[in-house]
């Protein structure tokens, strides 16, 4: 009976460490520690950029239009495009923009079909920033247009459906308590 209610309470674990996952974090960018007018590739990880200057506040940046969110630096688009290419797949993009015109989102899959599509809430937002997210699974590819530039800071970017570290942790130690509790009872049995 004792062996039983603990084999039953391993595979109560066992079942939660499966099924629970952890919320993906986001992968914050900032553009800080990078170069006033640097044209920005690929200089962050796992990011492609295109259309994109590093303007630094009170350098080559009218911080009192376009303030950065956060720091000193911010990635902007002199050309009205923006494109920002995933090494990984993505299911939510977010970021602070300032805009002097209207801006349209779109996010592509991996074959260049679009997932969906939206504008900013105003014309024209100068001097603030506005949160703007887009979600959708398989997301491999941002594109922001405007008529006019604009600016964007704090981007962050995450893929829910990749287990967190800490959720293969606990599948891990569920499936060796698990084999303990079966050795264990396995020698209870032989005796």
């Amino acid at each position: 009976m004792r062996h039983q209610s603990r084999s039953v309470l391993l595979s109560t674990f066992l079942f939660i460490c499966f099924f629970i996952t952890v919320p993906a974090q986001a992968t914050p960018v900032t553009f800080e520690g990078l170069t006033d007018n640097l044209s920005l590739s690929n200089e962050i990880s796992g990011l492609t950029f295109s259309g994109a200057t590093v303007l630094t506040a009170g350098v080559s940046l009218n911080e009192f239009d376009f303030p950065p969110k956060s720091g000193d630096n911010v990635a902007a688009s002199l050309a009205g495009l923006l494109e920002i290419t995933f090494a990984d797949m993505m299911d939510t993009v977010s970021g602070y923009f300032t805009y002097a015109d209207s801006l349209t989102f779109s996010i592509y899959d991996t074959n260049g079909g679009l997932l969906a599509s939206s504008q900013s809430a105003g014309v024209s937002n100068l001097g603030s920033n506005e949160l703007i997210t887009l979600s959708s699974q398989g997301i491999a590819l941002l594109r922001i247009n405007s008529n006019s530039n604009f600016t964007l800071d704090d981007l962050s970017y995450s893929n829910a459906s990749v287990p967190e570290p800490a959720t293969i942790l606990l599948f891990a130690i569920g499936v060796i308590g698990l084999g303990v509790s079966r050795l264990t009872q396995n020698r209870f049995n032989l005796r």
